[in-house]
């Protein structure tokens, strides 16, 4: 049974160093998002109007 208190231990250790590598990448991603989104443009450059980017 000590083997198996051994696994679980180094798989809770596992799966939380996973979960706080996860939550660091998402506020990475958060801190470099400037929040406004990108037109939608057309061929010519033109903003496509009701486009779901449209302010």
């Amino acid at each position: 049974m000590k083997i198996l208190n051994k696994i679980g231990k180094w798989f809770l250790i596992l799966i939380g160093a996973f979960v706080a590598f996860i939550l660091v990448v998402l506020l990475a991603i958060r801190i470099n998002s400037s929040g406004d989104e990108e037109p939608f443009l057309d061929e010519k450059g033109n903003v496509l109007p009701n486009s779901i980017a449209m302010h």
